[in-house]
């Protein structure tokens, strides 16, 4: 994957505050596909088996230091490798995590060229020991204009004052298997 690919992912995936890392990985099986549990004290993620784990030490100083992880698929392409990036932001008050949803659905409208809304669902996003309403949303855009569509897929929650905000991104036409990966790896999401 181009580091650009991941960056773009982490930019559209909201603002640029600090962050904090820790944790692993347990490898189980799901379904008829195998996934990855990504486990850290803050929060669990599934992910496809075969995906690469991008850890806060892997990061080049490009990217931002709220970005907890990202997963990249194993195939590469050559215009945009499909990720999946978890960000951590330390809000100045405490808002709703459906407030927050849309707040990042708001700024996301306005930061992509040609966005267009493709589905919008309110969801419960579980934190600690509650689950709270939030905002499952997948939209299209492309940040220059001769580049391809990419479709996204985002979640948020927020525990206290912070925001967690899970986002996957693909080309828009991208195999169905990798886009419904990036689907359910981004719902999998859970704060601790």
């Amino acid at each position: 994957m181009k580091l650009c690919s991941l960056l773009f992912t982490v930019l559209i995936s909201g603002t640029l505050l600090s962050g904090c890392f820790g944790g692993g990985a347990d490898e189980t099986a799901a379904g008829t596909g195998r996934i990855r549990v990504y486990e850290t004290a803050d929060f669990s993620i599934e992910a496809p088996f075969d995906w690469e784990i991008i850890t806060p030490s892997d990061f080049t100083t490009e990217i931002p230091q709220n970005t907890l992880v990202a997963f990249r698929n194993n195939v590469k392409n050559s215009d945009f490798t499909a990720n999946v990036v978890v960000l951590k932001n330390t809000l100045p008050e405490q808002v709703s995590s459906i407030d927050h949803a849309k707040g990042l659905s708001q700024r996301n409208a306005g930061s992509v060229i040609d966005f267009a809304e493709v589905t919008r669902e309110e969801v419960d996003v579980n934190a600690g020991e509650n689950a709270y309403a939030s905002l499952y949303y997948v939209f299209d855009g492309k940040e220059t204009e001769d580049a391809k569509v990419k479709r996204f897929f985002q979640t948020s929650v927020v525990k206290g004052k912070d925001a967690f905000i899970i986002t996957g991104a693909a080309i828009a036409d991208e195999d169905e298997s990798v886009l419904q990966s990036l689907s359910d790896a981004v719902k999998s999401f859970r704060a601790k």
